[in-house]
C-alpha cells in the first residue's frame, strides 16, 4: 500500500508539473506566434520583442507577421521593403517582408545606404573584407571594395573612407571613385552633398565643393557647419571667431563672436566672452535682448536653453533660476523656476520644487501637478513620462500620463527613454515595457494607441 501511495503521489506531481509546463508553453505560444498575414508588401510592419523570447514584426493591427527566436535584433524595413536582422552570434542578414532571406547570416555588419545599396563588412582571420552591395533581381550583388566605411548616398554620390588612410573621397552608384580621396574625415560631419554642395576639409581647413569637385568656398575656415536639407542658416568659424552663413554658404553675420548658438526662428544666441549672451535676429541683424543671459549650470531638467522652440527660449540670468523668453525678447514669468521644458505653443512643464512639476497651459494659465524624480516630454504624442523609480543598475521606470493627468494603460511600466521613429511619414513611439510580469517592446501610434500588447 505504501509503495502504491508513493507511486500515485509521484504521478500526481508529474501531472501537475506537466500541466504547468503545458500552460506556460501555451501562454508563450499564444503571445509569441504568428497570428496575422501580410496583405501587401506595402503593409507597414514594425519590429517588436515578445517576452524576452523572440523578436519579430507586427502590423498596425497588432498581429504578429514574422517572429523568430534566432533574431536578437530587428530593424525597421527601409524604403526598399527590406530589413536588417541580427542573430545571437552577432551576424547580420537581410530579409524581405515575407521573411525570406535576401542575404544570409554571414556578415558582421550591414548598413543600408539608400537607393538599394548596402555597406557590408565581413571579419576574417587575416583581414577584414568590405563590400558594396546592391539589390537587383531578387539578390544582393556584392563588390569587394577598399573602403572601410561608406556614408549614405545623396545626390547620386556617397562619401567613402579609404582603408587605412582616414581620407574621404566620393563614389558614384557604380562604386567608382569620382571625387578623389584627398579630403579629411570628421566623424561629426555627414559628408553628404546637399543641393550639389558638400562641406569638406583639406589641410585642416574647411571649404565647400560642388559635385564636380570644384571649389565653391575656399579652404580658409576653422569650421563650417555641414548643411542639412532643412537648414536655412549655418554656423562657421574663422580665426577663432564665429559668424553665420546662409545655406548657399554666403556670409550673413561676420565672424565677430566668441560663440554662437544654432539658428531657430531666424534667431541665434551670441556672446563676445562666453559668459553673457544676447539674442540676435538674423533677418534684421539686430539684437532683440541685451547681453544678460548665462549658461545654465543646473541643467538636469533643461533639454535646450538659449535656443528657441515653439516661439520660446529657456533662459537664465544667474545660471540656476529659469525663465521663458518669447521671440519679441520679453520674459514670460515674473518669478523664476528651477527648470522649464517647452512642449509646444500651448504647454510647458515647470519644475517648481524638487520632485514636483507643473504642466502649465500658456493660454488658459491652468496648472496640473505631477510628482516624480523627473519627467520626459513627447510633444508629438501629447504624453508625459514620469520617472517613478531609478534602479541601482541605472534602469529607469516611467509611468505615462496624458495632458489631462490620466494614466495611459494602468500597470504598464516603461523602461528608460522612449524613441520617436518616423516610418513612412507617420510617427511611432517605441518603448520597452513590462505588464503582468511580461517584458516586451512595442509602439504607440500618434493617438497613443498601443500597437501590440502581450
Amino acid at each position: 500500500m505504501k509503495v502504491n501511495f508513493i507511486f500515485t503521489l509521484i504521478l500526481l506531481i508529474v501531472s501537475i508539473i506537466s500541466i504547468f509546463i503545458t500552460k506556460s508553453t501555451n501562454e508563450f505560444d499564444k503571445d509569441c506566434k504568428v497570428n496575422g498575414h501580410l496583405s501587401s508588401t506595402l503593409d507597414v510592419i514594425l519590429p517588436f520583442s515578445c517576452n524576452q523570447k523572440a523578436n519579430g514584426y507586427v502590423n498596425l493591427n497588432g498581429d504578429i507577421i514574422l517572429i523568430s527566436e534566432n533574431w536578437s535584433h530587428t530593424s525597421i524595413f527601409a524604403d526598399n521593403n527590406f530589413a536588417i536582422v541580427t542573430n545571437y552570434e552577432n551576424k547580420d542578414a537581410i530579409i524581405n517582408k515575407l521573411g525570406k532571406y535576401i542575404l544570409n547570416f554571414k556578415y558582421d555588419e550591414i548598413i543600408y545606404l539608400g537607393n538599394n545599396f548596402y555597406f557590408i563588412k565581413k571579419e576574417e582571420k587575416d583581414d577584414d573584407k568590405y563590400y558594396l552591395g546592391k539589390y537587383k533581381l531578387g539578390s544582393i550583388n556584392l563588390k569587394e571594395v577598399l573602403y572601410e566605411y561608406i556614408y549614405d548616398f545623396s545626390g547620386g554620390l556617397a562619401a567613402v573612407v579609404i582603408e587605412d588612410s582616414d581620407k574621404i573621397g566620393y563614389i558614384d552608384t557604380f562604386g567608382q571613385i569620382v571625387i578623389p580621396a584627398i579630403y579629411e574625415r570628421n566623424p561629426q560631419i555627414k559628408h553628404q552633398f546637399i543641393n550639389k554642395l558638400a562641406v569638406v576639409i583639406k589641410n585642416g581647413k574647411y571649404g565647400v565643393i560642388n559635385d564636380k569637385n570644384e571649389v565653391v568656398v575656399p579652404f580658409k575656415y576653422d569650421y563650417i557647419q555641414a548643411d542639412d536639407f532643412s537648414d536655412k542658416y549655418i554656423k562657421y568659424s574663422l580665426n577663432g571667431k564665429w559668424g553665420v552663413m546662409d545655406n548657399s554658404y554666403n556670409e550673413v553675420i561676420p565672424p565677430i563672436y566668441e560663440s554662437i548658438g544654432n539658428d531657430s526662428f531666424d534667431i541665434v544666441s551670441v556672446s563676445y566672452d562666453n559668459k553673457v549672451y544676447a539674442f540676435l535676429n538674423l533677418k534684421s541683424k539686430m539684437l532683440i535682448t541685451d547681453f544678460i543671459y548665462k549658461r545654465i549650470i543646473n541643467d538636469q531638467f533643461i533639454e535646450k536653453y538659449n535656443y528657441f522652440q515653439n516661439n520660446y527660449a529657456v533662459v537664465s540670468k544667474d545660471s540656476v533660476n529659469i525663465n521663458l523668453l518669447n521671440i519679441s525678447g520679453n520674459e514670460t514669468f515674473e518669478e523664476d523656476y528651477l527648470g522649464i521644458k517647452i512642449i509646444n505653443n500651448e504647454y510647458i512643464l515647470l519644475k517648481t520644487e524638487e520632485n514636483l512639476f507643473c504642466l502649465y497651459n500658456l493660454y488658459t494659465k491652468t496648472i496640473l501637478e505631477f510628482s516624480g524624480i523627473d519627467i520626459l516630454v513627447y510633444p508629438k504624442f501629447n504624453v508625459l513620462a514620469v520617472l517613478k523609480e531609478k534602479y541601482v543598475d541605472g534602469a529607469s521606470v516611467y509611468l505615462l500620463f496624458d495632458f489631462l493627468g490620466n494614466e495611459i494603460i494602468s500597470d504598464l511600466k516603461v523602461y528608460d527613454d522612449m524613441v520617436i521613429k518616423n516610418i513612412e511619414g507617420k510617427n511611432y513611439l517605441y518603448f520597452i515595457g513590462e505588464i503582468n510580469n511580461k517584458l516586451f517592446s512595442s509602439y504607440f501610434d500618434e493617438s497613443m494607441n498601443i500597437i501590440w500588447l502581450p
